[in-house]
């Protein structure tokens, strides 16, 4: 039963807002992953925006990039509750009810949404890492994301906004 009970606070820094919402075997679960990623190599010097000496930092975010979906695939494969979202899925749905034209709204539909915006910012978020790393840089910066998506066609949309909003 205590598996079960859902993580409200305690924990130590940062990690409050991460585990907000997780079971306690989700988080179990999540930290033995890390701990064989760490085992494995995964997520080594270079790897993850951490850099890297002469061009290994590219080579790990051309990898990291090239392997994305599958691990999001991977990842959106195994069983999970839908309704505990990194985006909080009351704001989607406050959101779409923006629009004049929704009159209504199914119940699965804002959980979707805010999982296509986690996927969305997921690979935005890696378009713009591996920018970063191209530049030997750690930290990426509104240029990084604002250069990203000028690369990729399916962002056009977004690089009017950007241009106006970064300098």
């Amino acid at each position: 039963m205590a598996e079960q009970q859902v993580v409200r606070g305690g924990a130590v820094g940062g990690e409050d807002e991460e585990r907000r919402g997780h079971t306690v075997a989700s988080v179990r679960e999540e930290q033995e992953q890390a701990e064989q990623r760490a085992q494995d190599g995964e997520h080594g010097e270079g790897g993850h925006g951490e850099g890297g000496e002469g061009g290994e930092g590219g080579d790990t975010a051309d990898n990291f990039a090239a392997n994305f979906w599958k691990k999001q695939l991977a990842t959106s494969k195994k069983p999970q509750d839908f309704r505990v979202q990194q985006v909080p899925v009351n704001r989607v749905k406050r959101i779409m009810r923006l629009d004049e034209q929704v009159k209504q709204l199914s119940l699965d539909a804002p959980i979707i949404m805010a999982k296509a915006a986690e996927f969305f910012i997921a690979q935005l978020t890696t378009a713009a890492w591996k920018e970063t790393t191209q530049e030997n840089k750690r930290v990426i910066q509104p240029r990084h994301i604002r250069n990203a998506a000028k690369q990729e066609e399916q962002y056009d949309f977004l690089v009017d906004i950007l241009n106006e909003l970064i300098p």
